[in-house]
């Protein structure tokens, strides 16, 4: 756990956090990939069903090399993230991003970089040496935050999520060497 100052607080998700997770994920989509994904595809995202797919996460006994880490503010869940093995065959990284999620009401505001690095620490203490993850090509804001973060886009490693009946670009971001872990402990 990474208290801070201001009672906002880095750990590891249990089952009592899916409602809130759930909530931030159905937020954070809406907010982040409007005009990106079909509209459709988003008016249908719900809390209920996104809990019942947390649910089946079975978080906080998830395997250690598949971490679901919440950020929250006093007991309000803002952020989430969930990282683990990479799922492409042909990628030549030791770990992948899942998903990194923060509440629009608390952008800009660290956590999602607070998040991203403390995810990469428990990864790296599990052995693994590098990092990727895919965003969609059109979310320039995301694209922003991982090459804040020093992470590469790799041209050559893109495909089409299909969302929707439609079709929406990916790229992958890289990170040849796990990003710095020290600075997880940052102020926000």
């Amino acid at each position: 756990m990474l208290p801070d100052p201001q009672d906002r607080l880095i750990r590891s998700a249990t089952a009592k956090d899916i409602a809130g997770i759930a909530a931030v994920h159905v937020r954070a989509w809406r907010s982040a990939y409007a005009g990106i994904v079909p509209e459709a595809t988003l008016e249908v995202l719900n809390v209920e069903r996104r809990s019942q797919m947390w649910a089946e996460a079975r978080l906080g006994k998830r395997p250690a090399d598949r971490p679901v880490l919440v950020a929250a503010v006093g007991d309000i869940i803002v952020g989430m993230t969930a990282a683990g093995p990479p799922r492409d065959r042909d990628m030549p990284y030791d770990a992948e991003l899942y998903a990194i999620n923060v509440d629009p009401d608390y952008w800009r505001q660290g956590i999602g970089r607070r998040l991203f690095l403390h995810c990469a620490e428990r990864l790296s203490a599990m052995g693994a040496r590098s990092l990727y993850l895919w965003v969609f090509t059109a979310n320039g804001r995301g694209r922003r935050f991982y090459e804040s973060l020093a992470g590469e886009p790799l041209a050559d490693s893109t495909h089409d999520h299909e969302m929707g009946g439609t079709k929406i670009p990916e790229i992958a971001y890289g990170w040849r060497q796990m990003p710095g872990a020290a600075a997880a402990s940052a102020r926000l």
